[in-house]
C-alpha cells in the first residue's frame, strides 16, 4: 500500500507495448505499477490493469518505423502512424514517405468539425465536410469521373473554360452571357 500523501516522480515505460509512443492518459484512482531496476535511481511507471470505469478522454499515439537502414531512430516524419485523440475528436493516420516512395497520404477524421480528408503531400486532396453538406477534391492535374451516367441534381456552376467532346443534349433553356458567336 503506498501512501496517497507522497509524491514519486516516475518515467513511464511501455512495457510490452513498444510501439506506442504516448503515456496513458491516466486518472486519479486508477491503478499503476512502479518498477526499479537493478541499483539504478530511475522509478518508472505503468498501467496494470484495464480499468474502463475510470479512464476517461485520452491522446494515444503508435508509431511503426518506416525506415530500411539501421542507426537513426523514427519520429513522426520518418514513421508509419496512427493518433487518436478523444479530447480533440480526431483520428488521424500517417503514411510517410521515409524509404523511397514517392507520396507521402494522411487520413484525417475530424469529428469535432465534421470533416473527412485524404489528402497527399502533393497538395491534393478528396474529402467531405459533413456540417456543410460538402464533398471537395482538389488536384494538380485532373479530376477523373469515369461512370456510364453522371447525373447531377441541384445547380452547377462551371468557371473557367469547358471542352465537350461528343453531343449535347439539351433539355430546358440555355441562358447564356458574353455570348461570342465563333
Amino acid at each position: 500500500v503506498v501512501n496517497k500523501g507522497k509524491v514519486i516522480e516516475a518515467k513511464w515505460i511501455p512495457l510490452s507495448d513498444s510501439n506506442r509512443m504516448t503515456a496513458p492518459d491516466v486518472v486519479k484512482g486508477e491503478s499503476v505499477i512502479l518498477y526499479r531496476f537493478a541499483d539504478m535511481q530511475d522509478i518508472y511507471w505503468t498501467t496494470i490493469y484495464r480499468e474502463p470505469h475510470l479512464r476517461r478522454l485520452e491522446k494515444v499515439c503508435y508509431m511503426y518505423g518506416n525506415l530500411a537502414k539501421p542507426g537513426k531512430p523514427f519520429d513522426k516524419t520518418s514513421s508509419w502512424w496512427v493518433e487518436f485523440d478523444t479530447k480533440q475528436k480526431k483520428l488521424q493516420v500517417h503514411l510517410s514517405n521515409s524509404d523511397g516512395v514517392p507520396v507521402v497520404y494522411d487520413l484525417l477524421f475530424d469529428t469535432k468539425n465534421g470533416l473527412f480528408v485524404v489528402k497527399d503531400d502533393k497538395g491534393q486532396s478528396v474529402g467531405f465536410n459533413s456540417t456543410k453538406g460538402e464533398l471537395f477534391a482538389t488536384a494538380k492535374a485532373n479530376v477523373i469521373i469515369t461512370s456510364p451516367t453522371l447525373i447531377v441534381n441541384g445547380k452547377s456552376e462551371l468557371k473557367g473554360n469547358v471542352t465537350i467532346s461528343g453531343s449535347v443534349k439539351v433539355s430546358g433553356v440555355v441562358t447564356a452571357k458574353n455570348f461570342v458567336k465563333g
